[in-house]
């Protein structure tokens, strides 16, 4: 079996894991990788599972997950800022942001921002670019 076959997963709607990823066997269907179940053996212990497209569940989890952006303490700031080594620190656009190296769940983790004398923090991909995580802030400042 070919890992780049793992493009699908079983798992319960609104459920924030999969039950198993799925692959086609020799049959053309879909089982579960770790104990080769079809949706109907894997749906006696999960009634209410399905088979789905393994990114788009990720992509609906990470947005599931990903908040918005809400006014911390300076302590708050420094406390994390301190607590693991930062990854992405950066200083540009009129503001400092660093991510968290601890990840909440998969790409997503706690980013912080400083504008000035204001901190935030907020959950999103770690990988968000620095003056996006600036202009998130920002619009915490000044909501829509």
């Amino acid at each position: 079996m070919n890992f780049d076959d793992l493009t699908h997963c079983f798992y319960v709607p609104g459920a924030a894991i999969i039950i198993d990823t799925a692959f086609k066997n020799e049959a053309g269907e879909y089982v579960s990788f770790v104990h080769r179940e079809n949706l109907m053996q894997i749906r006696d212990r999960h009634p209410d599972a399905v088979l789905g497209n393994l990114d788009e569940w990720i992509a609906a989890d990470e947005k599931s997950l990903i908040t918005d952006a809400h006014e911390i303490t300076r302590a708050e700031w420094w406390e994390a800022l301190e607590c693991l080594p930062p990854e992405s620190w950066q200083h540009a656009g009129g503001g400092e942001s660093f991510v968290m190296m601890e990840y909440y769940s998969g790409r997503i983790t706690s980013i912080y921002v400083r504008l000035g004398e204001r901190y935030f923090t907020f959950r999103d991909v770690a990988n968000l670019p620095h003056l996006d995580r600036l202009a998130k802030a920002r619009l915490a400042l000044n909501p829509l």
